[in-house]
């Protein structure tokens, strides 16, 4: 993958690699991802946290190579901007970030992403998944009650 670099104020702490178009989205997650304290939470949950701020989702978290041959870890990110969908392979290097936008990214690998994007929009509609068992609450709050229905009239 032939990589293409910039850094500076640009960039934040990191370097960039990424199409003309710079989105409002990716600016704000770039910007929390800088502006996070690494101290308090894991590389992931970082990026986690940046990109909820910024109104998108971690998609997966793959192994990489460094340029001194150390496996790292680079996470897939999704932001939303306007009416598509933006994707963003951010690596950490020693003190700085790494940023890949989508026309640095190889078609497979966008192909998952997309896939993952599909998965988790599916999970995020169904309720049963997000809050599960509060449909049935109703029903099982006298499962374990001996005296259930015992008070009842027959018709």
């Amino acid at each position: 993958m032939a990589e293409q670099r910039t850094s500076g104020n640009e960039a934040g702490r990191g370097s960039d690699e990424r199409a003309e178009r710079f989105s409002l989205p990716q600016l704000e997650f770039e910007m929390a991802l800088d502006m996070a304290d690494g101290d308090e939470a894991t590389w992931i949950d970082l990026v986690r946290q940046a990109a909820e701020l910024a109104g998108g989702d971690l998609l997966f978290v793959l192994p990489s190579f460094g340029a001194d041959g150390e496996v790292r870890e680079k996470a897939m990110v999704r932001l939303k901007d306007e009416d598509r969908d933006l994707l963003i392979f951010v690596g950490r290097e020693a003190n700085s970030f790494s940023y890949e936008g989508e026309d640095a990214i190889g078609e497979e690998l966008k192909a998952f992403a997309r896939a993952s994007i599909d998965v988790l929009e599916m999970m995020q509609a169904d309720e049963e998944i997000l809050a599960p068992g509060e449909e049935d609450r109703g029903e099982d709050d006298n499962a374990g009650d001996d005296n259930a229905g015992q008070d009842r009239k027959p018709a």
